[in-house]
């Protein structure tokens, strides 16, 4: 097909603009000099585009399989490392530090930790006037640190945050007004 575009470009001496009525009805007329010697019917391509559709749903349907069979044995792994589900936190810790000499793999890396640790430790500190400790929801920490989710994704976490993106938990008015309340 791309070589029947370049005749028809070449006989009209310009590229092929959609516009191009006279341009267009040329290309149309080429492609149906291939599919004729091809033997395929002008009625016969709404079945084969059918075909060809659902070639390609199914092998979209079978990479989206494997993600999630994949996505699936990663958690179960972190699970199995850390004893329970990890939080984000760690998932970005395991995936950026080298194991080699503990260290981040860059400063972009390093400056989110630093500044999810001080986070941390704001939000460990007891309730004013008190000596009770709230839960700290580390995901939130982690999150409103990052910025929240961009693009249906969580930078830094993998798989892990496509799944987040995908539940309730992850809308950002939400992430901000937790992260808020568990640092003051």
């Amino acid at each position: 097909m791309m070589d029947a575009l370049e005749k028809v470009e070449k006989e009209l001496k310009k590229p092929l603009m959609r516009n191009d009525k006279k341009g267009m009805a040329v290309l149309l007329a080429e492609f149906d000099k291939i599919n004729q010697k091809l033997g395929i019917r002008k009625e016969d391509l709404p079945k084969y585009e059918e075909q060809l559709e659902l070639k390609i749903a199914k092998a979209q349907l079978e990479e989206l399989k494997m993600d999630a069979v994949e996505a699936m044995e990663t958690q179960r792994k972190r699970a199995r490392e850390f004893d329970r589900d990890p939080n984000f936190y760690e998932i970005f810790r395991k995936m950026h530090v080298k194991k080699a000499d503990d260290q981040f793999v860059d400063n972009k890396s390093q400056m989110i930790a630093d500044l999810v640790e001080e986070r941390v430790i704001a939000a460990s500190q007891p309730v004013e006037g008190s000596m009770d400790f709230q839960p700290i929801d580390y995901d939130l920490i982690y999150l409103e640190t990052i910025g929240g989710q961009k693009k249906q994704q969580v930078y830094g976490i993998g798989l892990k945050g496509v799944a987040f993106c995908s539940s309730s938990r992850a809308s950002s008015s939400s992430v901000t007004a937790a992260v808020d309340e568990a640092v003051e």
